[in-house]
């Protein structure tokens, strides 16, 4: 089984390559669903009234 060792700082996490994937999966599954949270959040607040502004908030959240 391969395993992954990242360090930070003063200690060392060891993540199997499934925990790994599951740990990557996980973040991109929150990454989806605040910008979902932001774009309502800026629909709502009256923000996004053309498709620049849409393609504007999707270039920021992008980075």
């Amino acid at each position: 089984m391969a395993v992954l060792t990242k360090k930070k700082g003063s200690g060392t996490v060891t993540l199997s390559r499934k925990e790994y994937e599951n740990l990557k999966k996980a973040a991109e599954e929150l990454d989806t669903l605040k910008a979902i949270l932001t774009y309502e959040e800026e629909k709502r607040a009256g923000k996004l009234k053309s498709f620049k502004d849409v393609r504007d908030l999707i270039h920021d959240l992008d980075r």
